[in-house]
């Protein structure tokens, strides 16, 4: 114990920050213990294979495979898990709840170190980030976003302590090393990048720069070559500009001509695309072209094989670069609407529901498939013994959610509920999810927001605030210019848009208290020259 006050009291912002961000940790801790308690393994989908067929390849055929998407961070960190008792789906809930408690404790280390009325943000900054519903849930999933997102916040911390006045250049590895882990934990990492160098420019950090530390971004920056899938890209930007698409141009035109009344609708959408792209069947159908019936040309392409596999994709990237080139704002619009409509979505508490897990395996034929394909699989997610025969599917059942008579789904209906004060707009009301995104009204969180976002270019906040901005901001229209409408791909922006929140709030304080004290100054200065004298 004389150790850890030693350590303490030579770290007094760490000392702030973990007894003021002590009520959310402790808030954060029972809830998170109510869901364990709940549903104690962690929920996974087809969405989970990048990491579960990296440990079983790992330590039951001894070999070193990565899936097709490529990531790097978020299956390695989760694989030591697969060999501890009890099963792996166990430890990897509480592996990352414990995470995003560190995440928590971490952004108020931030809002200690960058306001000045700290003792009033603190405690609802850290309060409303470790009660987040939708950011606990991703902790009991079998996703990159947990890791993803607790990986920014350490970034985050790391950039603050690199850029604050009067630090030690060195200190740009504590924000490299977490930074690093970030980039290559999913392909989305890689859009981080522009806004890095955009906020070194602007904030003037890339003047301390030492060789080796520019050299360590650039052979970062190259990795992310390494993470990822092969010719998605190309599908997903192409559905994205799709409304864009040059119909009076002769390059494939036999294709255009086919799908002519598509891209019609689609225009006429074009204020609602972020919804319109599912509902017209435009993602799904250049997902798998074989399911766009009366355009046979198109559904051509969505036969097996490598050479139809290449064709499609070299089409794909035709088409979208010409539609880009050809309007290029568009997708810029489109990934704002996206941005705007996944930043408001409510949280459902069906996916905490005794049914969710079950209801998907049995859908996706999870269950079949892996235990006639991968049974020694399904032995090591649940812990169960290796001897005897595979259990039934309604053993999975109970096993996914052991106690549906517990409180647990009350508690994340509530949480849902408050959660909505921090969403950045209204969404109107209307018969249909597809309104125009004109007609969406800010939240008084969302005007907090965009204050923070003005005060952030101010000399004093632009090494920090506005710098991260741009990252942030990267991240976002990088991501939804390819991905559609998912507040999973958003997600990993909310700690920050908490923080540029509290900027305006803690300006005001700030200003508010310099006034006084001049005020008081200039009361104490009248006070003392009429002050008698002695003769």
């Amino acid at each position: 114990m004389p150790r850890i006050s030693d350590f303490l009291k030579r770290r007094p912002c760490l000392r702030d920050a973990l007894c003021w961000s002590a009520p959310a940790l402790v808030a954060g801790l029972i809830v998170r213990w109510v869901l364990l308690d709940y549903s104690p393994f962690a929920l996974w989908t087809k969405d989970s294979y990048s990491f579960m067929n990296f440990a079983a390849r790992l330590f039951l055929d001894h070999a070193w495979h990565l899936e097709d998407k490529r990531r790097w961070t978020y299956p390695i960190a989760l694989a030591f898990s697969w060999i501890l008792p009890g099963g792996c789906l166990k430890w990897v809930a509480v592996g990352q709840h414990a995470a995003g408690l560190l995440g928590v404790l971490c952004l108020g280390w931030i809002a200690r170190r960058c306001f000045d009325g700290w003792r009033m943000w603190i405690v609802p900054l850290t309060t409303a980030l470790s009660l987040a519903p939708d950011l606990m849930f991703y902790e009991h999933s079998v996703l990159a976003e947990s890791l993803f997102l607790n990986l920014g916040i350490l970034s985050m911390a790391g950039w603050v302590k690199w850029c604050m006045p009067h630090r030690d250049p060195r200190q740009f590895w504590h924000f490299f090393a977490p930074f690093a882990l970030l980039v290559l934990c999913k392909p989305a990492g890689r859009f981080l990048f522009p806004g890095l160098v955009a906020g070194l420019l602007f904030s003037g950090l890339w003047r301390g720069m030492s060789r080796r530390q520019a050299a360590a971004l650039v052979a970062l920056a190259l990795a992310t070559a390494t993470v990822g899938t092969e010719g998605q890209g190309a599908r997903l930007l192409l559905t994205t500009v799709f409304p864009a698409m040059r119909l009076d141009t002769p390059r494939h035109a036999e294709y255009k001509a086919q799908v002519r009344d598509l891209v019609a609708r689609a225009r006429a959408e074009i204020h609602a695309y972020h919804e319109a792209d599912s509902e017209l069947g435009i993602k799904s159908g250049l997902d798998s072209p074989a399911s766009l019936e009366g355009r046979p040309l198109w559904q051509e392409l969505g036969k097996k094989g490598d050479a139809i596999k290449a064709k499609r994709y070299a089409l794909f990237k035709d088409l979208a670069l010409e539609a880009l080139l050809h309007e290029p704002w568009l997708a810029a619009y489109v990934a704002a609407q996206r941005i705007v409509a996944s930043s408001i979505k409510a949280y459902s508490s069906e996916r905490i529901g005794p049914g969710y897990q079950a209801e998907r395996m049995a859908r996706d034929s999870m269950y079949p498939e892996y235990t006639k394909e991968h049974p020694e699989l399904l032995r090591a997610l649940y812990g169960i013994p290796r001897d005897g025969p595979m259990p039934a599917l309604d053993f999975f059942c109970r096993r996914v959610s052991p106690k549906p008579d517990s409180r647990g789904e009350g508690i994340f209906e509530s949480l849902g509920r408050l959660s909505q004060l921090t969403v950045l707009a209204h969404q109107p009301p209307g018969p249909s999810q597809a309104q125009p995104i004109y007609l969406y009204r800010p939240t008084v969180f969302g005007l907090l927001v965009l204050a923070g976002l003005v005060l952030a270019a101010r000399r004093p906040h632009r090494a920090f605030f506005a710098a991260w901005a741009l990252v942030q901001f990267s991240y976002l229209f990088g991501v939804f210019t390819l991905g559609s409408t998912n507040p999973r791909y958003f997600s990993p922006a909310y700690p920050f848009l908490l923080i540029v929140a509290v900027l305006p709030l803690d300006s005001a304080w700030a200003w508010l208290r310099r006034r006084l004290g001049r005020a008081r100054s200039r009361a104490a200065e009248e006070s003392a020259g009429h002050r008698p004298t002695d003769s």
